[in-house]
């Protein structure tokens, strides 16, 4: 995680067009921001700002505190102004199914979109491509499930996307 994601989703947006990042906002829960910092790419190290959560973040709304966020309520503090010209993309990968799949049913439900576009690896038990390396780190579902999800995503207007 960190640096090679962000250059990963910087240059594919360059592809089509997006020259400049504005902010780039990242919550971790693995790595200190000194270790993370150093991954940046060299064009986007002015505008990442790396924000260490750890040992963990909230599973709900309820749970939500300074020390351990619930992220979309985190998003919801921190974005610009819902009226801006800002988009918001935001990827999910902390390896916690429990914490993915509450944050995007959270996003789901709301009755506006807290983010434009959702990067997120659905470590599905069912998917061919999640070896025994991911373990206890997969939800019990199946792929079908699983894009049935992202389908729901789109349907409510938010660009969706599975991230491996």
């Amino acid at each position: 995680p960190g640096g090679p994601s962000i250059g990963w989703v910087h240059n594919m947006w360059h592809r089509y067009g997006v020259e400049k990042w504005e902010q780039m906002f990242v919550v971790g829960t693995q790595q200190a921001k000194e270790t993370f910092t150093k991954t940046i790419p060299g064009p986007l190290k002015n505008v990442v700002n790396y924000y260490e959560y750890r040992p963990s973040l909230a599973m709900s709304p309820k749970d939500h505190s300074e020390m351990t966020p619930f992220l979309p309520l985190w998003i919801l503090r921190n974005r610009p102004s819902p009226n801006s010209d800002s988009y918001v993309l935001f990827t999910m990968d902390v390896d916690s199914p429990q914490l993915e799949e509450a944050t995007a049913l959270f996003i789901m439900e709301q009755d506006a979109n807290i983010v434009d576009e959702v990067l997120w690896e659905h470590n599905v038990r069912g998917n061919y491509l999640m070896s025994d390396y991911f373990g206890d780190r997969t939800v019990d579902a199946t792929l079908r499930e699983s894009y049935q999800f992202f389908l729901l995503m789109r349907q409510r207007g938010v660009r969706a996307h599975s991230w491996v």
